[in-house]
């Protein structure tokens, strides 16, 4: 029986990844070209980054290939980055009815690996497996593998996602408000020492929303988390043209020799192009260096940058999410509890501006005043006290209250 591979690569530009063979048994780490040497007649499956990849669930009533793919691409568009032509996009067994999981990644992705698998001489993978579906599966439990400042999670038996480390609570309170979301929470670390703070953070938020307490798994390794293969028939990557087997690739052989006449054709105009190709390779880098400093002076909490564009339109979106919970409604909503509290209160006047409550109360004192500015502010608001004036029976105090950006 051939021995089998889990093959786990790397989430930015580096020529090292990890391998462990399967089900459990040793862990390693090393270049492409040293894990070829080792696999080979081995079966491989590969394991890619959650970040480059888009899981989803999907209604495909329809049977064709064809209408299938149709389906897919307009169910889809809205949820993608670039033109839904750019993408391959996969689509797995049934997970109830006519619902089916699909995951999304870029052509140009895709043919990125597969090249690199060529050249360090490996045979072709049986499966290619976004990492989230190969963490462990428990029904009504969601897992979460932490490593550095990264986070992939399994939402389910065919959903999952993978963001930076500051991120993780946003966007975990934002999906388990949503119908179906599961009973646990489960985090799998190989971390020495996890962040204490994202830690109580995450004990939080399973205790608000009800999910009971949060199951910590410490590993000796990260990749230990993957412990089985059981993804691979959930979702494979390898379908219509990237499939292992499929007829274009045989229709292509005879064809060998003209396209590498063609290749010796393009490799002879780029050496009489080349200062041409060096000076717009430098621009392009220039440009991309630009680009990430930009990112880095928009978003210096976020150390990580793998794909500037996508972790721009990540944080735009966190952004355009934030700005529903401002306005007048929501600001009033959460600040009239705390202000109700003060002794003797009374509201005289109210005004609404460009995000600040101008507001005129009656109170007992000066000192009640500043309590609640104490507690205003750790609840994230800025209360000012612009002016106070004794009355008869207290005081009466002109008070500014925002939000803190």
């Amino acid at each position: 029986m051939a021995a089998r591979f889990l093959l786990r690569l790397p989430a930015v530009n580096s020529d090292r990844c990890e391998w462990k063979t399967l089900p459990n048994g040793e862990m390693r780490q090393g270049k492409l070209t040293e894990f070829s040497a080792m696999a080979k007649e081995a079966e491989v499956i590969v394991a890619v980054p959650g970040e480059t990849c888009m899981l989803s669930d999907v209604n495909l009533p329809v049977r064709g290939r064809r209408q299938r793919v149709a389906a897919l691409s307009y169910a889809l568009e809205d949820s993608l980055l670039d033109d839904a032509e750019a993408y391959h996009v996969a689509v797995g067994p049934s997970i109830g009815g006519d619902r089916h999981a699909v995951a999304a990644v870029l052509h140009e992705q895709m043919r990125l690996w597969l090249t690199e698998f060529e050249e360090a001489g490996m045979a072709a993978p049986v499966a290619m497996v976004p990492e989230a579906l190969l963490l462990p599966y428990q029904e009504q439990s969601w897992t979460i593998l932490l490593e550095n400042d990264w986070a992939t999670v399994r939402a389910g038996a065919a959903g999952g996602f993978s963001c930076d480390l500051g991120n993780l609570p946003f966007m975990l309170e934002s999906l388990l408000k949503k119908p179906g979301s599961p009973e646990r929470l489960r985090v799998l670390t190989g971390m020495a020492a996890m962040p204490k703070d994202t830690l109580a953070e995450l004990e939080q938020l399973a205790e608000k929303a009800g999910k009971g307490k949060l199951e910590i798994i410490m590993l000796t390794h990260a990749l230990a988390a993957f412990s089985s293969a059981e993804g691979a028939s959930i979702l494979n990557l390898l379908q219509l043209t990237y499939a292992p087997s499929s007829p274009w690739r045989e229709k292509l052989l005879p064809w060998r020799p003209a396209f590498a006449l063609a290749a010796s054709w393009v490799v002879l105009q780029i050496a009489i192009t080349g200062m041409d190709y060096l000076r717009y390779d430098q621009q392009s880098t220039e440009l991309q260096t630009q680009v990430t400093q930009y990112f880095r002076q928009t978003f210096p909490e976020i150390q990580r940058i793998v794909n500037p564009k996508i972790q721009m339109n990540q944080q735009l979106d966190l952004l355009r999410r934030g700005r529903q919970n401002q306005g007048f409604l929501p600001l009033l909503g959460e600040v009239s509890p705390v202000l109700t509290t003060l002794p003797g209160f009374a509201l005289q006047t109210m005004r609404y501006q460009d995000g600040t409550l101008d507001l005129t109360v009656k109170t007992q004192s000066v000192q009640a005043l500043e309590a609640t500015k104490t507690v205003l502010a750790g609840k994230s608001f800025d209360m000012t006290i612009v002016s106070v004036s004794t009355t008869n029976d207290g005081v009466s105090g002109r008070l500014t209250i925002r939000r803190r950006s």
